[in-house]
């Protein structure tokens, strides 16, 4: 089944359509078994109450003005086309949280798909395709992107991310304004969903690196070298447009932080640099063994700096592999650049509310180019006959299967607000955010003893979380402590 359109001939062709077809079918049933479940799932109160069932944006569906309301209105973020695609939802179904969840998947699978058709057209190879849109379909960090209701904005963006870099192989095919524009709308539907996907230009410039081979390496004599950053200097110039788009995204996203106060002070540079290194490497640990899945990491103020070190040595021993193979193995800088700058806008070197050490939810679209770059360099490697490659397929079989099991379980985590933050409780350490909003559920569930308990905790972890300090006073005056309660709701109200 693989897939070089100069070699085939009309049989051939229409066993390649087959086959592709198989594996859509294959994706359809894999992530419908693995993310079915969440369509019995409801609302978490970890914003989905803002976002969805008490915001009457989303909550009243389209009335006159939900258009122009959506444009103009912000939650520490600008993504207008976010709130609409919530809002249509509420007007379809009403506040049912099973359609809810079940568009977040099917936004999940038709990204698959894409990633599919995008790399099986760009390369004519089929099972190095598959094999990293089925990685992407199924690993278990994907799980807090598509369970979650809030991260429609992730999911959303992510398919106009995929839907433009489909557009952009029919513009490298033919060049011209239409289609250039269908590159172009497509970026900026996906910004309005999520100012994050502002690097979509660069994953272009990945592009023409490799599979395309539009954009040449500047080597060998001094001729060649010119003509080479000629070359590059058009393909740049050819993304300016983009390029424009992004950062207009980008200014209007940082507006919308300062509006609404989201914007973190105090934490220095050198921190955040820190954290940012360790953070990477981590989404490349979770991508090998996606356990300990949490909804939220404790961002730590104290970074030990052997860690950082740590961090830093692995992500440029990877970076000179990555450009020591640029000319055998293109593919291996070409998926680097891309975890690396689909990662940068989530780095954590700008920050807003309460930044996550890290985030499952931020490596959704990174992890792409650490698929691509392992499952090209796998086939190739086992390029030696056909028994290898049957090997390589039966061992990535084994790998999907087990994926498919966590990311199953890992769904079960988002089953209500309780299983949620408990189990962040089971995995992580100092979770004060947890605590906060475990306290929150109790109180509501008339458990005043285990509230106090995980509001009081969550106090200790962060006394300036002002909503764990409102809250724990509020348990104070209904167990008839006013002194005490008033102590907290003032520490609230500093």
């Amino acid at each position: 089944m693989e897939a070089n359109a100069r070699r085939q001939g009309p049989g051939g062709s229409a066993r390649l359509v087959r086959g592709d077809l198989l594996f859509c079918l294959f994706l359809v049933l894999a992530v419908v078994a693995v993310y079915g479940r969440a369509f019995d799932f409801g609302f978490v109160t970890f914003d989905d109450d803002s976002y969805v069932w008490a915001n009457p944006l989303v909550r009243d569906g389209f009335v006159p003005g939900t258009v122009a309301r959506a444009f103009s209105y912000t939650l520490h973020n600008w993504h207008p086309l976010t709130w609409l695609s919530l809002a249509a939802d509420a007007q379809l179904f009403g506040l049912e949280p099973g359609w809810f969840h079940l568009t977040n998947v099917f936004l999940h699978l038709a990204s698959a798909v894409l990633l599919f058709s995008v790399l099986h057209g760009a390369t004519r190879s089929f099972w190095p395709s598959a094999m990293a849109a089925a990685l992407f379909a199924l690993h278990p960090l994907n799980v807090e992107s598509v369970a979650w209701i809030s991260e429609r904005k992730n999911v959303l963006s992510t398919f106009f991310w995929m839907l433009g870099l489909l557009a952009y192989l029919r513009y490298a095919e033919r060049p011209g304004p239409v289609r250039y524009l269908g590159v172009a709308a497509c970026l900026a539907l996906g910004l309005m969903a999520k100012a994050a996907v502002m690097s979509f230009p660069v994953a272009l410039l990945v592009l023409d690196f490799w599979p395309l081979r539009r954009l040449p390496l500047p080597e060998g004599g001094p001729g060649e070298r010119r003509r080479a950053w000629a070359r590059i200097r058009g393909l740049a110039l050819e993304k300016l447009p983009l390029f424009c788009i992004s950062a207009a995204a980008a200014a209007l996203a940082m507006q919308a932080i300062a509006r609404t106060g989201g914007a973190v002070e105090g934490v220095p540079l050198g921190l955040r640099a820190g954290q940012a290194l360790v953070a990477a490497a981590t989404y490349l640990g979770q991508l090998a063994w996606p356990a300990g899945l949490a909804m939220y990491y404790p961002y730590s103020r104290s970074l030990p700096g052997w860690e950082a070190a740590g961090a830093a040595l692995l992500l440029a021993a990877i970076t000179a592999a990555a450009l020591a193979a640029r000319r055998s193995r293109p593919y291996l800088l070409a998926g680097w650049v891309w975890f690396l700058a689909t990662l940068a806008p989530m780095s954590g070197l700008a920050q807003s509310g309460n930044w996550p050490a890290h985030a499952d939810r931020y490596a959704y679209l990174p992890q792409v180019g650490v698929f691509l770059a392992l499952c090209f360099w796998g086939w190739e490697s086992a390029a030696r006959g056909r028994a290898a490659r049957r090997m390589l397929l039966a061992g990535c079989l084994a790998v999907l299967a087990g994926l498919s099991v966590a990311a199953f379980r890992q769904v079960g985590v988002w089953e209500d607000s309780r299983t949620l933050y408990a189990h962040a409780l089971e995995v992580t350490e100092g979770n004060w955010l947890a605590h906060a909003q475990l306290g929150i559920v109790c109180q509501a569930e008339g458990d005043l003893a285990a509230a106090e308990r995980h509001l009081g905790e969550a106090v200790r972890l962060n006394p300036g979380y002002a909503r764990a300090a409102y809250n724990l006073g509020v348990v104070y005056a209904r167990t008839g402590r006013c002194g005490q309660a008033a102590g907290q709701i003032g520490r609230a109200h500093v």
